[in-house]
C-alpha cells in the first residue's frame, strides 16, 4: 500500500495536510479531503 500526502490551502489560507491511500493497483483506498473532509483526519494550521 502507498500513501500520498496532500497539502492543501483554502481561501481563509488554512493548511490542511492529508493523506491519501493506495493498493498495489495504485486503486484509491479512501477518498480525498476534497471529497469528504470528516472521512480523513486533518491537522489545519493558519497562516
Amino acid at each position: 500500500m502507498k500513501i500520498l500526502s496532500r497539502i492543501y490551502i483554502n481561501q481563509e489560507n488554512i493548511i490542511f495536510l492529508f493523506d491519501m491511500f493506495f493498493d498495489e493497483n495504485n486503486v484509491l483506498l479512501s477518498p480525498s479531503f476534497l471529497n469528504d473532509e470528516k472521512i480523513l483526519k486533518l491537522h489545519c494550521y493558519h497562516l
